[in-house]
């Protein structure tokens, strides 16, 4: 079996409907964020202050990381069909772009599924000559990163998610079949209020950030199975879903000081948290309709790019509306 993406997480029919919706909010500010540069204006966001409920405050684009920059030429490559940015990217996997272990395994593993999808970007860019080269070398970097199965849940699927996005970039289609079997347990592992039983029950040792990564890496499984025919998003256990556990993690942008286990992380944190890597919303949105609360934070984030979660998912995942959202009662 072949694949063929745009990138590991978007299909031809999700371009299409960015095409299509391209002057519609919210995909109209994720098209503008592609084609500006450095600190250009986006648009603007309701930011209401003690002094004034209806202030508002500018949305710009921010400084990219290597990575981040190499993955946001290769959109453009495949959205704008602009060559010379994909052969930007292209030269960024050349030079070895993020071979070198991060701090963390966490991050490691996020990183490594983020340069597949970087590969998956600019596969069809005739520049990219030296591909068998790339392929045998990431295919030896994850096998090193997958093995053996990390203790850690969190760690686990993330693990897990890498396996799904490499079997896609190195045409293993056998490692999705293999990675149901995690991704089904962990969805018994959601309690029907949303959290993960293993935070539950570690709660002096983990907190917010294993329950918020987990989603984050679950999220980027399913949607990478999604366009590889495999309906991970439809695993559920007595109508506990992955959606179930991403509305727990929207509750918690709102409340963060309401948390149960463990220290209550602080509002910066979350949101820091959100900001950073919380591009798969979009996906979980588009899949998982009726999340509660997801609008208004989706809105204060917009438009969303998370190199390690996904990319430009506003402009791949965006579900259009033509009036603008009024922030309402949430719960």
């Amino acid at each position: 079996m072949t694949f063929q993406h745009l990138g590991l997480y978007a299909s031809s029919s999700l371009a299409e409907q960015s095409q299509k919706h391209r002057e519609d909010e919210p995909l109209s500010w994720a098209w503008a964020w592609l084609s500006a540069n450095e600190n250009d204006f986006i648009r603007e966001k309701a930011f209401p202050t003690p002094e004034n409920k209806r202030a508002k405050a500018p949305v710009t684009k921010p400084a990219l990381s290597p990575l981040g920059q190499a993955i946001a030429w290769g959109t453009a490559y495949r959205y704008l069909q602009d060559e010379a940015q994909g052969l930007n990217a292209v030269n960024a996997l050349k030079e070895g772009l993020e071979w070198s272990d991060a701090n963390d395994l966490r991050q490691t593993l996020m990183q490594t599924l983020a340069m597949g999808h970087l590969f998956e970007l600019v596969r069809p860019h005739p520049a990219l000559t030296f591909s068998q080269a790339w392929l045998a070398r990431y295919e030896e970097r994850v096998m090193s990163l997958i093995t053996p199965p990390q203790e850690n849940r969190m760690l686990a699927c993330w693990q897990n998610a890498l396996k799904v996005g490499a079997g896609v970039t190195l045409n293993h289609p056998e490692w999705l079949t293999e990675a149901q079997t995690l991704f089904i347990e962990m969805i018994q592992d959601v309690h029907p209020e949303g959290y993960f039983k293993f935070v539950a029950e570690n709660k002096r040792e983990m907190g917010f950030p294993h329950q918020f990564y987990t989603v984050v890496a679950l999220v980027l499984t399913a949607e990478i199975a999604e366009h590889a025919q495999h309906d991970f998003w439809a695993i559920e256990n007595r109508g506990v879903t992955l959606g179930t556990a991403v509305s727990y993690v929207v509750y918690y942008y709102f409340f963060p000081d309401k948390w149960r286990w463990g220290d209550a992380p602080s509002d910066t944190d979350v949101r820091d948290l959100v900001r950073e890597h919380g591009a798969f919303f979009e996906m979980a949105h588009h899949r998982a309709k009726l999340l509660r609360g997801i609008d208004t934070l989706l809105d204060e984030n917009r438009p969303y790019f998370s190199p390690l979660a996904g990319g430009l998912t506003t402009l791949t995942h965006g579900i259009p509306r033509k009036e603008p959202k009024k922030r309402g009662w949430l719960w």
